[in-house]
């Protein structure tokens, strides 16, 4: 049986999605970028997210979001539809863009998990050996660096998005820090952060100069068809509890919830497996789709305003 997914107001993700067949369909050029960014301003918007950190890669995006409604699903299924259907008649795509495997969302579980986040998302075109500096990809990115301006206007894309469709011609795209970084000053923030970044960028590339390899560069990368696909083989990744952390402490209480959550879950089925009418069974917080379906007597999670 599929693990229910856990979905709570106030949670911090770091959630990523792949393109289908790998294929570059969000290859780092300006209408991907203006169309990526728009969308996701339009996701941010209408389900009130709290955005902090992205790297969109030619095939997969990473990006850190605050849940403040518990709407994440419906957030995430109006990102990837939409920007399908306008990567689609961009590229005039006859299949699917994104990945037939939802999207994966690791709850950041305390301060630790975000530092790690800090340097994972941005380091990505570095660590692929796309760039050889991350604040030179081409591509949607949005780093500590940003978080003194963090917000940047993009206009409606000419491909899909229409008057009918969107009544706004430009929507306008916000980034903060994290929950657990908020209470420091910003300006020392940004600098902690992007110091760090930067050193460990410089341990990625002595790797890569130790191994002798080069950095394919934005020219190159730009000039890459959105349906070629990378020569390597993509990880395959053990199924794990969809958790960071970075203190044992901190994963242990995050691995202690998820596990009463589903145990609460398999009592809620067995229970609908007996007979009992899903309306009537206390779905545990957190069970997103059963609480939605079945509209039990908590009610419904807010929705996009």
């Amino acid at each position: 049986m599929t693990r229910p997914r856990k979905v709570e107001p106030g949670r911090t993700y770091r959630v990523t999605r792949r393109t289908s067949g790998r294929h570059f369909y969000c290859t780092p050029i300006p209408q991907v970028r203006q169309i990526v960014g728009y969308t996701l301003a339009l996701a941010q918007r209408l389900f009130d997210l709290d955005l902090h950190i992205t790297t969109w890669m030619s095939n997969h995006h990473h990006t850190d979001v605050t849940d403040p409604a518990g709407v994440l699903p419906e957030a995430m299924q109006f990102l990837h539809r939409e920007s399908a259907m306008a990567l689609k008649a961009l590229f005039e795509i006859d299949g699917t863009v994104w990945d037939s495997e939802h999207y994966t969302a690791l709850e950041i579980a305390d301060e630790g998990a975000v530092w790690h986040s800090l340097q994972y998302t941005p380091l990505n075109p570095v660590r692929a050996r796309l760039v050889a500096d991350y604040r030179s990809w081409p591509g949607l990115t949005w780093t500590p660096q940003h978080w003194s301006s963090p917000s940047e206007v993009f206009q409606r894309p000419l491909v899909y998005f229409n008057r009918a469709r969107v009544d706004r011609i430009e929507e306008t795209l916000t980034f903060t820090p994290h929950p657990w970084l908020r209470d420091r000053q910003l300006d020392a923030l940004v600098r902690d952060a992007s110091a760090f970044i930067d050193e460990c960028q410089e341990r990625v590339l002595a790797s890569i100069q130790l191994e002798g390899e080069t950095f394919l560069g934005v020219e190159r990368l730009q000039q890459q068809s959105p349906f070629e696909t990378p020569r390597t083989r993509s990880p395959r990744i053990p199924r794990s509890l969809p958790i960071s952390a970075g203190t044992t402490a901190g994963f242990e209480e995050s691995k202690e919830r998820f596990g009463r959550h589903l145990e609460r879950y398999e009592e809620c089925m067995a229970l609908v497996r007996g007979g009992a009418d899903p309306r009537a069974v206390p779905w545990p917080d957190g069970t997103h789709k059963m609480r939605r379906l079945f509209a039990p007597t908590t009610g419904r999670r807010k929705g996009p305003r």
